[in-house]
């Protein structure tokens, strides 16, 4: 963790020193400017013949992801990047603090925030902010007015690019990135690894809250297609090509153990889950220390279950917010286009009496 964190435009924050760092900024900023003048002169003139050495590497790396030069164009990674392009790292993040069409988001619970986050985010809480209020024994995603609100709130506008991270491995995140093009936002980001990888790369954290102009956000109408309900559900059941993905542990998916609703911690009336769904718990999409895996790892995992690309898939676990790891891996890492995400999830199917549910012993 470094001890100071200087924000070239000027923007300022506290260390967790508390020592407040704005003027700071602002004077460090003075005084090279001469010198950053002429470094970047330098740079402009370095730039041109590291062109093509960067664009050699980025597609040697997104090959080593899975993607492949087809993919590369298709998935658009970004520059200076090695890494799907809704996933970014501390680098790339730590160079952007500042920029005025950038938004930070961390979601969670208050006093972690206040104990130290990133320069310039936002807090966002995992309960009240992005759950729909009128369904509190529920994890629903919030209504079109609500979400204006929210994102009117912190500043956010249509063409503002959302970078999301958690501390519980980006459970919180995924759901917050679903929901968000959910209402058609388009520019959202995912720090990989979260919060600890932030840690991990001696990152600077502060503890100032900053504030942003409201603006008068407007939802686009609701993606019905990223959207799955019991009646959708039990209508694809007979299909050869539709597949269900249980985000929850192997315990609870045989009925070992009960389903809960993680928020209020609340069983299920009854155990099991859906016919024909497959279990892929949600941590099976990242490595031990928090990053999403690779692309070749991530396709061979879902392929071994039978979820295809040509696959009709739908996602969900005990209240909808695990499910969303798995819908964002094979929509936005993987690339599937047929994925939808049921929000009630067991919440209202396996408390629902006459919809089906399987355990181990009836196989």
């Amino acid at each position: 963790m470094k001890e100071t964190f200087l924000c070239s435009c000027g923007l300022g924050g506290r260390n967790l020193s508390g020592q407040n760092l704005g003027g700071r900024g602002l004077c460090w900023r003075s005084l090279f400017l001469v010198g950053l003048f002429l470094v970047g002169l330098f740079c402009v003139v370095a730039a041109f013949s590291h062109d093509a050495a960067t664009a050699a590497a980025e597609t040697s790396a997104a090959e080593s992801l899975g993607a492949g030069p087809t993919a590369l164009s298709s998935r658009g990674l970004l520059p200076n990047r090695s890494q799907p392009e809704v996933l970014v790292d501390p680098g790339w993040l730590a160079e952007r603090l500042c920029q005025p069409d950038l938004r930070i988001l961390e979601l969670g619970k208050r006093d972690a925030y206040d104990l130290g986050h990133i320069p310039q985010a936002a807090f966002v809480d995992w309960i009240s902010d992005i759950t729909d209020p009128d369904l509190p024994e529920r994890y629903n995603v919030l209504s079109g007015r609500q979400m204006e609100q929210l994102l009117s709130r912190l500043g956010v506008g249509k063409k503002t690019t959302v970078v999301l991270y958690d501390r519980l491995a980006n459970r919180l995140a995924t759901r917050m990135f679903w929901s968000l093009r959910l209402y058609g936002h388009q520019q959202i980001e995912i720090l990989n690894g979260g919060g600890n990888a932030w840690s991990v790369a001696r990152q600077p954290l502060v503890t100032e809250v900053p504030t942003f102009a409201h603006t008068k956000y407007r939802v686009d109408p609701l993606d019905g297609a990223l959207q799955a309900d019991r009646a959708f559900i039990k209508s694809q059941l007979a299909k050869p090509q539709f597949a269900l993905v249980d985000g929850r542990p192997t315990g609870q998916y045989t009925g070992q153990l009960p389903g809960k609703v993680f928020h209020t911690g609340k069983p299920h009336a009854r155990r099991g889950h859906l016919p024909q769904a497959v279990n892929i718990p949600w941590q099976e999409n990242l490595t031990a220390d928090g990053r999403f895996k690779s692309v070749n790892r991530l396709r061979k995992i879902y392929n071994e279950h039978g979820v295809t690309p040509e696959s009709t898939v739908v996602t969900y676990c005990n209240e909808g917010l695990h499910a969303a790891h798995p819908w964002f891996v094979l929509t936005e890492l993987l690339g599937y286009r047929q994925v939808r995400l049921y929000d009630d999830s067991l919440s209202e199917w396996a408390n629902t009496s006459d919809a089906p549910l399987v355990t181990s012993r009836d196989k």
